[in-house]
């Protein structure tokens, strides 16, 4: 799993500033990240949904943050909403890539840089798509935004669950409030930038 998430790291070096990720990319690559370990391969690679060929993927899951549970979409909505997602985050990238071309100040830059990042790692941990492997996902995807403006990973190793704050910005953006993911993301890449 290290090795595939090195490569998927190599990957958004070379491509972030050329190429917008969409939800076939994010399949993809969970499938290469995950084939080894997960309890049965196709889990790797495919979303939660109403698949007659894997019975298996018509799960409603989501995360439980240890004093309740708190669902991911329904397996129903889940292909639909990671199109969504996709041509949402097409359109947003091209407004900051405009916003960009137009010489924000630093902080601004920043700012919206880290607020995209936290929109879509946030919106990816609600929608849940995957049966495993969700979190990890969202870190890579918020690193592939750091890298298209020009800024280093805030998760050097997205392996492990990030300790502090991680946990509360992840329960939050299941109920659709990304504030904490903005200020868990702004203070990651502070850290990474120093």
């Amino acid at each position: 799993m290290v090795a595939e998430m090195n490569e998927f790291h190599r990957f958004i070096q070379r491509n972030s500033k050329s190429h917008i990720l969409d939800h076939g990319d994010l399949k993809t690559w969970h499938g290469r990240i995950f084939r080894k370990s997960v309890p049965l391969d196709y889990y790797a690679g495919n979303f939660r949904s109403d698949s007659a060929r894997y019975p298996c993927l018509r799960v409603n899951n989501g995360i439980d943050d240890g004093s309740m549970r708190l669902p991911g979409a329904p397996y129903l909505e889940v292909p639909r909403l990671m199109k969504e997602l996709s041509g949402e985050m097409n359109r947003r990238i091209a407004e900051l890539d405009q916003f960009i071309r137009a010489n924000p100040t630093p902080t601004d830059r920043a700012r919206w840089a880290v607020m995209l990042a936290a929109l879509y790692a946030g919106r990816l941990v609600r929608i849940h798509p995957f049966l495993n492997g969700n979190g990890r996902m969202s870190r890579l995807v918020a690193n592939y935004v750091f890298a298209r403006y020009g800024y280093p990973p805030a998760y050097f190793d997205p392996l492990p669950r990030p300790s502090k704050g991680y946990a509360e910005a992840g329960a939050a953006a299941m109920i659709g409030n990304y504030k904490p993911m903005f200020l868990y993301l702004l203070s990651a890449l502070a850290v990474a930038v120093v």
